[in-house]
């Protein structure tokens, strides 16, 4: 073999060996680049999860602190109004929360479910003692308090049971 053909296979040799170790590295980069990709959108994912339950949470919050008080009178025309908002505020941040749930029917939405009922249903009871009021004045109207500190009683209770479902949603492993 001459030495111009020697030269040339020992340049072929090289360009071979330098496309390998180039094309082994620019898969290496790519891979790093999408696994980084994967982390970030992950990390974006479940910010985006946890606003939605901390929202959830905090109107939970806005209509627990409305409904529970000690008064002994019915609900004005303002505070039914603000609690139809708080309740109202509970049914948009419910649909969110299970829009985002990785089961269909899962225990976020058995928990968020049976939650917003009783709220739904507590309010309902305070609709319906300012109607007993306005019609029929302020009579032994005491029913609907025992109801009302019931409702709010379980309310607090389902509360701290779903803030623990959530907890341990967001604590699980993650994967998109």
């Amino acid at each position: 073999m001459s030495d111009a053909t020697a030269a040339i296979l020992a340049a072929l040799v090289g360009a071979i060996v330098a496309l390998t170790v180039g094309a082994l590295a620019f898969a290496a980069a790519m891979k790093q680049v999408n696994k980084t990709a994967l982390a970030q959108r992950e990390q974006a994912f479940w910010d985006h999860r946890r606003n939605t339950y901390a929202n959830y949470l905090d109107a939970l919050s806005t209509f627990w602190e409305l409904v529970n008080n000690d008064s002994q009178r019915p609900p004005s025309d303002d505070e039914l109004s603000d609690t139809r908002a708080a309740l109202s505020k509970i049914r948009r941040a419910w649909d969110l929360l299970v829009l985002e749930e990785r089961e269909e029917r899962g225990a976020i939405w058995r928990a968020a479910g049976d939650l917003e009922d009783l709220c739904a249903f507590c309010f309902e009871n305070l609709e319906e003692w300012a109607r007993a009021a306005h019609v029929h004045g302020l009579h032994d109207l005491s029913r609907y308090v025992t109801r009302r500190d019931e409702y709010t009683e379980h309310i607090a209770s389902s509360v701290a049971e779903i803030r623990d479902v959530l907890r341990k949603e967001l604590h699980r492993s993650i994967s998109v």
